[in-house]
C-alpha cells in the first residue's frame, strides 16, 4: 500500500473508534436486515436505496446469499479500514475518465457523517444495512467498469466487435474482503496495456493545463503563414505555449511569425494529424480551437475503448486505428512496423472488429462485392460499358463451376435493375487489380481484409477515406514478410519468386495473427506524444454523451 493512502486510513480508523458503538443484539440485527432485504429481492431485482436501484442486483444477491448474509463492510458497528480504502479508492474513479457519481459515493458519505450522530437503534440499523450493500454495489460496479467499460458498446450506433474481457466479480469482492485486497483486487482489473497506462497519464496532463487556465482560442480570420507579421499572431504564441508546443522561455507578445514558431506550429499539425506546412489554415485553426475539455473529453472516451478490448491481443498482432489512419505491426510489446493505411468512407465506414489471419494470397483476384457491383459499377457501366475490358475484368453470370462468361457489350447496361443484378465482376491479377500484389485474409462476416492498391498515391493524401470498407496498406510486402516470417511451409525463395510471378498463390500461416480493427481519436505514440485525430465517422460524441451520465 501507498504510504499516503495508509496514512489517510490510520486516520480515518482513529476516527471511527469514536463513531457510537452497536450491542450484539443490533449487530444480529443488521444481519437479519440485510437478509430481508437480499431475500425479497431475489426474485423481483428490487434493491434500491434512496429510490435509487442498485445497479449489481444479481451480484448482490449471490454475494450476501454466499456469505449468510453477514456484512462485508462494518465490524463492531463501525466501518472497517477496508471501507474506507474503497471510498478512497471510488474518489479517485476519474483518473480513468469514469463517472465517481456511478458509485454511490455521495450516499456513501451520508450515511457515514449521519453514523456520527446520536441515532437510536433502528437509525443505526437502516443506515448501517444501506452502508453496506452501497459499498459492496460500489466494488461491484467499479470493477465491471474497469473491466468492461462504463458503455456497452453493442448497444452504441456504431458497434464495437471485439469480444471484452470477462471475469466473476463476485468472486473477486468475495477475495478481497476474505484476504483484505480490497487496492490490490481492484488494480488488477485495470487495461494492462501500455497504451491505457500512457493516455491515463495524458488525462492527467490535459486536466493540469485546465487547473492551469486552459488555452486561448486563435480569432478566426486569414490564413497565418511564416514570416508574416500579424497580432493574431500573438494569440496564436500563448495559445500553442499552454498546450506545450511552444517553450515557455519563447516570447509571447511578438507579432512575427518566426523560425521558432514555425516549429511549433509544424509540431502542432503532426500531432493533430494535418498537413505539416507551418500554416494556420482553416484546418488547423479548428484544432487550435478545440477547448481543453473537449481534449479531455476525447482523451476519455478512448480509454474506455481500450476496455473494450480483450485482456490478450496476441504476443504478434497487427493493429489498425481507422480514424488514425495507420497500422501496428506488434512483436512483444513493440512496434515492428508502421504504415499509413487508407480506410471506408463516410458511408461506407470500416467496421470495428478483431479477426485472425490465417492465410494471404499473392497475385489475387478481386470478386467484387455485390453492393460495390451495383452502387459503383453499374452506373459507369451504363454509360462504358468496355470499363469491363480496359480494366482487365471478367463478367459472368452465376456462380461456382455453373457460372458462364458473358460478353459486357451484349448486355443493355441501362434496363439492368440495380435490384436485380445477375452477375458476377472478377478482376484478373495484374498492375490495375485493386487489390494490388497482396491481400491478407481474417475471414469476418463483414467481408473486411488488407490488401495492397493500385492507386498507392492517395497514401499521400492526409485525410484517407476512399475504400469501400477495406482497408489499404502503404507498406504491403513488408507487411508480408512480416506476417510470413517463420510462419509458412514456403521457403522465402518461394514466397520471392511467387511475388515475381502473375499466377495467384495462397499461402496458409502456421500461427494465425489476431487482427484489431479500431477506431482511436486519441492515443499516445512510442515516442510519448500525445496524439489527436479528426472524428471522421463522428463516433466520440455518442460515446462522450453516455459517459456523462450517471445510472
Amino acid at each position: 500500500m501507498k504510504q499516503p493512502l495508509h496514512k489517510f486510513l490510520i486516520a480515518l480508523t482513529i476516527i471511527a473508534l469514536f463513531l457510537p458503538k452497536m450491542s450484539t443484539a443490533e449487530h444480529l440485527s443488521v444481519e437479519e436486515s440485510i437478509r430481508e432485504r437480499i431475500e425479497s429481492a431475489a426474485e423481483i431485482l428490487d434493491l434500491s436505496i434512496d429510490n435509487q436501484p442498485l445497479n449489481s442486483q444479481k451480484g448482490l444477491i449471490t454475494f450476501y446469499s454466499d456469505r449468510q448474509f453477514s456484512k462485508a463492510w462494518l465490524a463492531n458497528g463501525q466501518p472497517t479500514p477496508q471501507a474506507y480504502q474503497l471510498i478512497h479508492i471510488l474518489n479517485s474513479a476519474d483518473q480513468h475518465g469514469l463517472n465517481k457519481s456511478n458509485y454511490h459515493v455521495t450516499a456513501i458519505n451520508e450515511r457515514l457523517e449521519r453514523l456520527k450522530a446520536p441515532l437510536d437503534e433502528s437509525e443505526v440499523l437502516m443506515l448501517s444495512v444501506d452502508l453496506d450493500l452501497l459499498l459492496s454495489d460500489a466494488f461491484l460496479t467499479y470493477g465491471t467498469h474497469l473491466v468492461q467499460g462504463q458503455v456497452n458498446p453493442q448497444k452504441l450506433q456504431s458497434k464495437w466487435d471485439t469480444g471484452r474481457r470477462a471475469t466473476d466479480m463476485v468472486k473477486i469482492l468475495t477475495d478481497a474482503i476474505n484476504t483484505n485486497s480490497i487496492e490490490q483486487n481492484l488494480k488488477a482489473l485495470i487495461p494492462n496495456q501500455p497504451g491505457y497506462r500512457s493516455l491515463a497519464q495524458a488525462l492527467a496532463d490535459y486536466r493540469a493545463i485546465k487547473d492551469r487556465g486552459g488555452w486561448p482560442s486563435v480569432t478566426d480570420g486569414p490564413s497565418l503563414r511564416p514570416d508574416e507579421i500579424n497580432p493574431r499572431i500573438i494569440e496564436l504564441r500563448k495559445r500553442l505555449a499552454a498546450s506545450g508546443e511552444l517553450p515557455n522561455d519563447v516570447t509571447l507578445d511578438s507579432k512575427e511569425f518566426d523560425q521558432s514558431l514555425q516549429q511549433a506550429v509544424k509540431y502542432f499539425q503532426k500531432r493533430h494529424g494535418l498537413e505539416t506546412d507551418s500554416i494556420v489554415g482553416k484546418a488547423t485553426l479548428a484544432a487550435l480551437n478545440v477547448s481543453v475539455d473537449q481534449r479531455i473529453n476525447q482523451i476519455r472516451a478512448n480509454l474506455e475503448r481500450w476496455r473494450w478490448l480483450p485482456e490478450d491481443l496476441g504476443a504478434r498482432h497487427i493493429m489498425v486505428n481507422i480514424a488514425g489512419f495507420e497500422l501496428n505491426f506488434v512483436g512483444n510489446g513493440e512496434v515492428l512496423l508502421h504504415m499509413p493505411v487508407i480506410v471506408g468512407k463516410k458511408y461506407r465506414e470500416t467496421p470495428i472488429f478483431t479477426g485472425s489471419m490465417t492465410y494471404l494470397v499473392i497475385n489475387p483476384s478481386w470478386y467484387v462485392p455485390n453492393s460495390i457491383a451495383v452502387k459503383d459499377k453499374l452506373p459507369i457501366l451504363a454509360r462504358d460499358p468496355y470499363y469491363i475490358e480496359r480494366n482487365h475484368m471478367k463478367l459472368y453470370r452465376g456462380w461456382g463451376a455453373d457460372r458462364t462468361e458473358i460478353n459486357p457489350l451484349s448486355v443493355n447496361w441501362r434496363q439492368v435493375d440495380p435490384n436485380n443484378f445477375p452477375f458476377r465482376l472478377v478482376q484478373k491479377p495484374g498492375p490495375k487489380n485493386a487489390m494490388g500484389k497482396v491481400k491478407f485474409m481474417f475471414p469476418n462476416p463483414h467481408n473486411v481484409y488488407l490488401h495492397d492498391t493500385s492507386e498507392p498515391s492517395l497514401f499521400n493524401r492526409v485525410d484517407r477515406t476512399f475504400s469501400s470498407g477495406c482497408i489499404r496498406v502503404g507498406k504491403p510486402f513488408a507487411l508480408a514478410n512480416l506476417v510470413l516470417e517463420n510462419n509458412s511451409r514456403m521457403t522465402p525463395d518461394a514466397i520471392r519468386e511467387a511475388f515475381d510471378q502473375s499466377d495467384q498463390k495462397t499461402v496458409t500461416l502456421l500461427n494465425p495473427i489476431p487482427v484489431h480493427i479500431l477506431y482511436w481519436t486519441a492515443w499516445v505514440d512510442s515516442e510519448g506524444v500525445v496524439q489527436f485525430r479528426r472524428d471522421i465517422y463522428n463516433r466520440d460524441d455518442e460515446l462522450i454523451q453516455k459517459l456523462q451520465k450517471s445510472f
